[in-house]
This record gives structure tokens, sequence and C-alpha cells, in this order.
């Protein structure tokens, strides 16, 4: 599955971001009119990604347009097993709680410092609510998905 196209990969992502999104729906953590709103998936932002520790990231376009980018190399597993945490974020983004900033996001109004990934609080509550939040969500994602997907759940990590 590594050969696979990036437009591919582009197509299966929305494809599994769209069943994440299903799934907070129907969990009631986003609404379905919130989560139908305009988003964009990017797989041309590798160096950044790389320079920032990251695979996959939900960020803004100039415009405050959503966008999911990813690093080209990831496979569709490797991407399966993302998108539920990054789905997160869109819906945190949809329903108005998450900016997400270079540096800066805010968070439910308050403005917080970004960690490094690396960094022992990175998926602290106290330090970044919507790391938290998103990490705890995934896994409910994940359980539904499991449940309903078991053709995708061959492709997740246990």
């Amino acid at each position: 599955m590594n050969k696979n196209t990036n437009n591919e990969k582009i197509q299966w992502l929305k494809g599994i971001v769209d069943i994440c999104l299903q799934s907070l729906i129907e969990q009631d953590f986003v609404s379905r009119q919130q989560a139908n709103q305009n988003w964009l998936i990017r797989c041309d932002m590798d160096e950044r990604l790389l320079n920032d520790g990251f695979n996959m990231g939900v960020s803004l376009d100039n415009a405050d347009v959503p966008v999911m980018v990813f690093r080209s190399n990831l496979n569709v597993q490797g991407l399966v097993n993302i998108a539920p945490h990054e789905s997160v974020h869109l819906a945190q983004i949809f329903n108005g709680d998450y900016v997400p900033g270079r540096g800066i996001s805010t968070w439910k109004g308050i403005e917080k410092k970004n960690l490094a990934y690396d960094d022992p609080n990175y998926l602290s509550n106290q330090y970044q609510p919507w790391e938290y939040e998103a990490e705890k969500w995934a896994k409910k994602v994940r359980v539904d998905i499991c449940r309903k997907h078991p053709e995708i759940e061959t492709l997740m990590e246990k």
C-alpha cells in the first residue's frame, strides 16, 4: 500500500475522515451542520510537518478554511491510524472551540502556547486541552469505526 499516489491517499483520507466525523456526529460531539463545513486536505507540506515532528495535522489556511495536512510518505495504514485524532481537531474547529496557530493556539477563547510533540505535557488537559480532548475522543471514534467497519479495523494498529 505504500505505492498509492498522493491523490489516492487524499481520497482514502477523505473517506476515513468522513466516517470519523459521522461517528462524532452520532456521539453528539459536533452537529451535522457544523461537520458539513468546507475543509481541505493537502500533502505538500512535508518539510514543515517534519520540522514540527508530525506526520499529520490540522491548521487553517489564509482564508481560515480548516486544512488537514499529511506527510506524503504516509501509507494508507498510517492515514487510518492518525485520522481519528485529526478528525476530532476538525470538529473542534467546526464547533468553535479550537483555533490552531503557529506557536499559540486558542482554546475556548483562551490563548495557549503550543508545546513540542515530545513535551511531557503535550497531551495534558492543563497545557493543551485540545490535544487531551482529541486523544480521548479519538479512542471512542476508533472503537466505533472498528465496530461498524471491520474492513477498516484490519488497518488500525492495536
